[in-house]
């Protein structure tokens, strides 16, 4: 089974970028100083107080992705036999960390969700147990998934789990 968002992933960035562009174009369209001053004889300040509400959007619009800490995220146990692979990254400004896990099935011991922030970030934090030891991957985020991918997701990992804490029944 694979779940891949990266078709979802592209999508976003590409909101993003044109949101960015039309966000410069009306800003500078509201600089343009004929526009201005038709709009400044409406309202005195109102291309002021429009370039700023423009860039406050855009801000809190590239904001929301920080504060969700939305990442790509492809879980499956088909592309290489044998093994459970995680690849994910931020989708947020200035990030370039990419991430993969690949757990050998018969090594997976567990999984735990984990929310942060009131519930607006879930978390998954992989286990895998080598001899006496068991070792903790980093945390990666599952919040893009909806809800059908978040169960699908559970049931994999519920599949080659060692120990079920059941955290697959949440959603």
């Amino acid at each position: 089974m694979t779940i891949d968002t990266g078709a979802r992933t592209v999508r976003m960035q590409s909101q993003k970028q044109i949101f960015a562009i039309v966000s410069v174009i009306t800003i500078l369209a509201l600089v343009y100083r004929p526009l201005a001053r038709h709009l400044d004889a409406w309202y005195s300040g109102l291309s002021t107080l429009l370039i700023v509400l423009i860039a406050v959007v855009y801000v809190c619009y590239q904001y929301y992705f920080v504060l969700r800490d939305i990442e790509y995220l492809l879980v499956t146990d088909t592309q290489l036999p044998g093994f459970l692979r995680v690849r994910h990254f931020p989708v947020r400004p200035l990030s370039n960390g990419r991430f993969a896990v690949e757990i050998p099935l018969e090594a997976f011991y567990s999984y735990r969700v984990v929310r942060a922030w009131r519930g607006l970030r879930t978390y998954i934090v992989l286990s895998e147990h080598q001899g006496n030891q068991v070792y903790t991957y980093p945390r990666f985020s599952i919040t893009i998934l909806r809800k059908r991918e978040k169960m699908e997701l559970f049931r994999l990992l519920d599949q080659y789990a060692k120990v079920h804490d059941g955290a697959g029944t949440a959603s």
